[in-house]
């Protein structure tokens, strides 16, 4: 039987999408953990430290520390910050208010065009 202790840790969207590290608190006292977040990670993701969990009564084994990742979005971006970001998700075919009509001119089907698409289907007769 593992003993599993979970973790809930804070990580902003930029890093959850680029990667980082993160020194959580262990279950004993002055225990750190060391744990890495992958690039892409997801919020509620579980990120599992083994061996670092709660101590089996009678053993010197340990569970799993499990950190659970709570992804906040900043809200303390700059005009610079929001601008590279909406460039990298236009670029990517994303909605994003404020870039360039031009970036969003995705069509039906994902094709590109240099307008909008038509509301009104064209048929023969």
């Amino acid at each position: 039987m593992y003993f599993i202790l979970n973790a809930v840790q804070v990580v902003t969207a930029l890093e959850a999408m680029c990667g980082c590290t993160l020194d959580v608190e262990g279950v004993l006292s002055d225990e750190r953990v060391s744990v890495t977040v992958p690039a892409g990670s997801q919020h509620a993701q579980h990120i599992e430290a083994e061996g670092y969990g709660m101590p089996r009564q009678g053993s010197h084994a340990r569970g799993k520390l499990v950190v659970v990742l709570n992804v906040t979005v900043p809200g303390d971006l700059s005009a610079e910050d929001l601008e590279a970001i909406r460039s990298i998700a236009a670029a990517r075919g994303e909605r994003v208010a404020g870039a360039k009509a031009a970036e969003q001119a995705e069509g039906f089907f994902g094709h590109r065009h240099g307008r909008a698409a038509s509301a009104k289907p064209k048929h023969k007769k």
